[in-house]
């Protein structure tokens, strides 16, 4: 593949800025990431003010959020390989 447009270097770099700040702000220590449920089944589930239920997902592995942190590595690399 040839070499990127500055044009195109900027757009992709526009979007790993975004990825980047999703990123940061999903993997706040205050930041939970949850699954609604229909009813509690263990001690880890949790009820929200409007009374759904909801389990806490990992952030890290385990759920499709971990696939945000694959991307932004693919882009950087794509970006480090296509730009030279």
């Amino acid at each position: 593949m040839a070499k990127l447009t500055a044009a195109q270097t900027r757009s992709i770099e526009t979007v790993l800025y975004h990825l980047n700040r999703a990123h940061k702000y999903i993997n706040q220590p205050d930041v939970v990431l949850a699954i609604k449920k229909y009813i509690a089944t263990t001690t880890l589930d949790f009820t929200l003010p409007d009374g759904t239920v909801a389990f806490q997902v990992d952030k890290q592995i385990g759920s499709d959020i971990a696939g945000l942190e694959m991307g932004i590595d693919y882009l950087n690399n794509f970006l480090t390989f296509h730009s030279k």
